[in-house]
């Protein structure tokens, strides 16, 4: 069965456990993450030199991974058909069959995956699928110290979509990513547009 990520961004604190324990778990370097946490901020400062009054200002964290589509377009852009995809929806790259010809980066339109230099050759998020099919969660999740971040079956999400007007999907490139976010309390005023910074110092 198809599962997928669901994020709660009123819990998370943006500790960027998440990030630490899926950079441990693969031994990713400098420079690569396949997990990354964004802040969404909002509002401004007012004022003159060292006094300044903040207007409307608030911000939240945003955790984001490879989306594990149901329609990949890297698996379909890839030549050599080294991207594969479980009956678990996580999609994963065999090396055997990588060429390294970097297609599948341009294709993906969320960014997710990243070019290993060290070891030449793309890398992102795998689902943790070895851990999933024994039964145990991905490490992202499992290090989450406030559970914000979990892995449900897709049709309960779709489902819990439907119902919470509060829970949507990530927004849909053509490919029908599966990851789920509950909004925060503390989101921007109706009408007003948060800005994503990442935050980069993690990678």
């Amino acid at each position: 069965m198809q599962m997928g990520f669901y994020f709660n961004a009123d819990l998370c604190i943006g500790c960027k456990a998440c990030v630490m324990a899926c950079k441990d778990l693969h031994d990713s370097p400098l420079g690569i993450s396949f997990r990354r946490v964004y802040q969404v901020v909002w509002g401004k400062w007012i004022g003159e030199g060292n006094v300044r009054t903040p207007v409307g200002v608030g911000s939240y964290s945003l955790s984001l991974a490879c989306a594990h589509c149901e329609r990949p377009a890297c698996l379909t852009a890839c030549p050599k058909g080294a991207i594969q995809k479980r009956e678990t929806g996580a999609v994963w790259i065999d090396y055997s069959r990588c060429v390294a010809c970097r297609i599948c980066i341009r294709a993906c339109p969320y960014g997710a995956i990243d070019f290993n230099r060290r070891a030449h050759r793309p890398e992102k998020c795998d689902f943790c699928w070895e851990q999933q099919e024994k039964g145990e969660a991905p490490a992202c999740a499992a290090s989450c110290p406030m559970r914000c971040l979990s892995v449900r079956p897709l049709p309960e999400l779709i489902r819990l979509a439907e119902t919470d007007p509060y829970v949507s999907r990530m927004e849909d490139e053509g490919t029908s990513p599966a990851v789920f976010i509950r909004q925060s309390r503390n989101r921007p005023p109706d009408g007003e547009a948060g800005t994503i910074r990442s935050m980069k110092e993690e990678r």
